[in-house]
């Protein structure tokens, strides 16, 4: 929708690119419809809802202007997050490979080792992923 409302209103380019969202919404329920999540559910309806609403009162009470104003720093909003997340993803992975690997059991200075036995120590007490 960002790249339509360079070229239109954004409430027309809106009402375009509506019926290609719902078809695309109707395929996802289709496919995933013995796939869901009571949680997932209950997060995303009131999610959901809010932003209908959202669009909502932005379309029908804001000009024009403030419409593409909201779409540009939502847009702007997605690029950064995905620019964020890719870095922070490379970092964590850059520290993971950094760390030593584990023996399976704690050092002879951690508090630890005097209080389990050797054989009941597990490896995921050890090595806990972040």
């Amino acid at each position: 929708m960002p790249l339509v409302a360079l070229a239109i209103s954004p409430v027309k380019a809106a009402a375009i690119v509506l019926p290609i969202l719902i078809v695309q919404d109707w395929v996802s329920v289709w496919a995933f419809r013995r796939d869901w999540d009571l949680r997932n559910l209950a997060i995303l309806a009131p999610a959901g809802a809010i932003g209908v609403a959202a669009g909502w009162l932005m379309a029908a009470r804001v000009d024009e202007q403030a419409v593409r104003l909201a779409v540009g720093l939502i847009s702007v909003g997605f690029v950064a997050f995905m620019l964020l997340r890719d870095r922070l993803a490379s970092a964590a992975a850059t520290e993971r490979r950094s760390r030593p690997a584990c023996s399976g059991a704690p050092s002879p200075a951690s508090p630890a080792s005097s209080a389990i036995p050797a054989r009941r120590r597990r490896w995921s007490t050890c090595c806990r992923r972040g």
